[in-house]
């Protein structure tokens, strides 16, 4: 489970780069995005020269005549069965097609139900429920239109370097988590229940010994 939520942040932080670079070149009027394939850049990094390859998939565009469907600070992103796309912005949640349309915006700045005030982190479970990770141990819960349903208080802090997290279809959560071990900070890996309560502790990979 430990390697599982490791590669998804990986994946998710790739895919978050490359619709970040997307909306940039858009703002700059480079809109000419590919229209076929795309060979972005070269990173001439220490051990030799690595060539990405893309394929347009979607690009992200409004469906009105206003900016609503631009996102200023991409903090995570996550899609659901639909293959809709969610991007979690500073203080709130856009939401898109498959095609890139923009759909709808929920969530607001603020400390009341369905509020956001420093999110950092969104998930997507089997019931298409999104979940959002916010300051003080939060988890805020919507539906996939964007309806507000609950607030979980969690038990445990998770660190700001290991923001993936996986929620299951019964409820069950795992994260990373901070723990005060023998007077040191030590990262560790726990399951909580559906109230945000922990059930499960163990070390990480690299505390273990």
């Amino acid at each position: 489970m430990e390697n599982r939520l490791r590669k998804m942040g990986t994946r998710r932080n790739a895919i978050a780069w490359i619709f970040s670079l997307f909306l940039w070149l858009t703002a700059s009027g480079a809109a000419m995005i590919a229209h076929e394939a795309c060979k972005i850049a070269e990173n001439r990094a220490a051990h030799g020269t690595l060539a990405l390859e893309l394929e347009e998939e979607a690009v992200i565009r409004e469906s009105n005549e206003n900016d609503d469907y631009r996102f200023s600070f991409l903090r995570d992103l996550a899609a659901d069965a639909a293959e809709n796309l969610f991007v979690l912005d500073k203080n709130r949640i856009l939401k898109y097609d498959r095609r890139g349309i923009f759909l709808k915006s929920f969530g607001r700045k603020g400390q009341g139900p369905g509020e956001l005030m420093e999110p950092r982190s969104l998930f997507v479970d089997e019931h298409d429920d999104l979940f959002v990770i916010d300051q003080g141990g939060l988890l805020h819960v919507f539906d996939k239109e964007g309806t507000f349903r609950h607030q979980i208080k969690l038990d445990f802090q998770i660190p700001f370097d290991s923001n993936a997290f996986y929620v299951t279809g019964e409820g069950f959560i795992y994260a990373f988590s901070w723990d005060m071990i023998n007077l040191e900070m030590k990262k560790t890996f726990v399951k909580a229940d559906s109230s945000g309560a922990v059930i499960l502790r163990l070390k990480t990979m690299d505390d273990a010994g």
